[in-house]
């Protein structure tokens, strides 16, 4: 009967993972896209859908893989992603509602959420903020391409993996400290126990094996950004100074969480390491156009 149990357990944490961004796909899409008053998805904008391509064409992205995305509207500020191209259920990209922007005065305060947070206006801070949201067609582009790069490989299988291994690791931890301690039925409180320690030790190193592979991810995808046009390192140089400057300006914005989520610098306030600060993401790409130039 455990063994029944500890596979359930198992199943549903990987599920968790699985089943939102492969086979229940499409009605996450749904649960994300942004609708319009009467209830129906807002299409992406053509001039957007024309970038996107652009930037398929420019990765070499094959018809075959270009198929399986799916463009569609998020009401974020950050571009979003789900799925992979590497199963037959494909892969879903969000357009931010910022991507619409050529200039402040096209925003108003109701459209702008962050992390599904109501930002609270200041106006000495506003202006700045609107600022950071408005991209370049270089910037945008070089996110798309950084989430077109994402779901194209298998990172998401990667991350699959590394849950089950994980939890694999949980399930045995928990055994070993059953069986060391001779637990029985009755012995309730040194179940909890078991289960306690197995349940941190399997959470805890799926904290810090996620943690670095998205610090691995992006420096792999830094890579290959790099080995683009000069388009792409500019656009890169351009969306982390405004992502530093947005993140500054939603520390105080948003209050309480604000300092919790950003440093005074404007990175991520984060207890493992999980991303390469945006400092030295503009100075990587500051370091690639400076070489470019003096080719």
């Amino acid at each position: 009967m455990k063994i029944f149990l500890e596979v359930a357990i198992a199943s549903a944490i990987v599920s968790t993972q699985t089943l939102p961004q492969i086979w229940y796909l499409d009605y996450y899409r749904k649960f994300r896209s942004r609708y319009d008053f009467n209830n129906n998805e807002i299409p992406v904008r053509k001039d957007i859908q024309q970038k996107f391509q652009e930037v398929i064409n420019d990765l070499h992205i094959p018809k075959s893989k270009s198929e399986k995305i799916k463009l569609f509207n998020v009401y974020d500020i950050n571009i979003f992603h789900a799925g992979t191209t590497c199963t037959k259920y494909g892969a879903i990209i969000g357009i931010p509602i910022n991507f619409e922007y050529d200039d402040i005065k096209n925003m108003t305060e109701q459209t702008i959420t962050f992390r599904n947070i109501q930002v609270n206006w200041n106006p000495e801070i506003n202006k700045e903020f609107q600022k950071s949201l408005i991209l370049s067609k270089d910037a945008q582009k070089f996110l798309m391409a950084r989430k077109i790069l994402t779901v194209t490989e298998n990172y998401l299988l990667y991350e699959i993996l590394d849950l089950s291994f994980n939890t694999l690791i949980g399930i045995i931890i928990y055994e070993l400290l059953y069986l060391t301690l001779k637990v029985t039925k009755k012995q309730r409180g040194k179940n909890i126990f078991c289960m306690s320690i197995a349940t941190f030790t399997s959470g805890f190193l799926c904290l810090l094996t996620s943690n670095a592979q998205d610090y691995y991810r992006e420096l792999q995808l830094n890579e290959k950004m790099a080995m683009l046009n000069d388009k792409y390192i500019k656009g890169g140089i351009e969306y982390y100074e405004k992502l530093s400057k947005r993140n500054k300006a939603l520390r105080v914005l948003l209050g309480k969480k604000g300092t919790y989520l950003f440093t005074p610098n404007g990175d991520e306030n984060t207890f493992f390491e999980k991303s390469i600060p945006i400092s030295d993401q503009i100075d990587y790409f500051k370091a690639k156009i400076q070489n470019i130039q003096l080719i």
